[in-house]
């Protein structure tokens, strides 16, 4: 577990207060929130970054894309 502690203008953490904004639960859903939707932000980028080529290109067979994936994660890990 990690914790966080962090600086509000005094104005934004009365208002996120009267709200209910401030509890633990509250807070890890907006946090989960925002990083699925920088992943998918990301995602579209790489989306419109591959060559309209590749795009149409037949997918992968599963063994291939698991060989692909372990050689991705094995590159990561060094």
């Amino acid at each position: 577990m990690t914790t966080i502690t962090f600086d509000l203008p005094d104005d934004i953490a009365e208002r996120a207060r009267r709200e209910g904004l401030l509890t633990v639960e509250v807070l890890r859903e907006l946090l989960e929130e925002a990083t699925r939707a920088a992943a998918m932000h990301r995602l579209g980028e790489m989306w419109r970054a591959t060559p309209a080529a590749l795009q149409d290109a037949p997918p992968l067979p599963a063994d291939a894309l698991q060989a692909v994936i372990r050689a991705v994660r094995a590159r990561r890990a060094a």
